[in-house]
């Protein structure tokens, strides 16, 4: 009776160890089945992060900002040049930026930054009675390629100072907050000044830049 008793005593206790045992195992994959994940995603955001520097850093992206800044500049001090010499200046300025955004490789949205706009409505009123005072009845120009143009049956008349203020003011959002130094913002910043390149300025830059060519005679 006492080996029988022995003899089950030794079997349930063998048999809650290999239970425990088994448990273990199963955490144990479990513990590794997540800190795998975990790593994952660590190394997947520290790619997408190197990644997002890498382009932040690089040529094209400081070649762009150079192109904008320099744009912003001319369009802010438009008051120190004369009809000619703006012409001139607007007139390389444009295609330089155009250039430069489609050198740029593809980039994405990291923290979606709920960017701030810099240029205020003083700044782009500036800017518009500033290049129309300069240019007088030269600043009209018959345009086809505009959004109301499909409700029209003849070009839409519009303006070299507005279509170069709207410019501005997408550029000039983009410097303002590019230089807060965040890379996130700085990275979210380009990316919405990309974008808005697609769907609105780009359009406005290669339309205007007719109406400039032509005043260059």
């Amino acid at each position: 009776m006492r080996n029988f008793i022995s003899k089950m005593c030794n079997s349930t206790f063998i048999y809650t160890v290999y239970l425990r045992l088994k448990n273990l195992a199963f955490l144990e994959k479990i513990c590794s089945a997540y800190f795998f994940h975990l790593l994952l995603q660590l190394r997947s955001k520290t790619k997408k992060a190197n990644n997002m520097e890498g382009v932040l850093y690089s040529e094209y992206t400081v070649e762009l900002t150079k192109a904008a800044l320099e744009y912003c500049r001319l369009m802010e001090q438009v008051d120190k040049y004369d009809e000619a010499e703006f012409i001139d200046r607007t007139s390389k300025i444009l295609p330089l930026l155009y250039l430069k955004v489609l050198l740029m490789p593809e980039i994405e949205e990291f923290y979606e930054s709920d960017l701030e706009h810099q240029v205020t409505e003083d700044l782009y009123a500036h800017v518009v009675k500033g290049v129309a005072g300069l240019l007088g009845d030269r600043d009209l120009y018959l345009e086809t390629f505009h959004p109301d143009m499909p409700f029209s049956d003849a070009p839409i008349a519009v303006t070299v100072s507005e279509n170069l203020a709207d410019i501005y003011q997408d550029l000039g959002n983009f410097i303002g907050v590019f230089q807060s130094g965040v890379p996130e913002i700085m990275n979210d910043a380009l990316v919405d000044c990309l974008q808005n390149f697609n769907d609105y300025w780009g359009q406005k830059l290669v339309n205007v830049l007719r109406a400039v060519h032509h005043l260059r005679k």
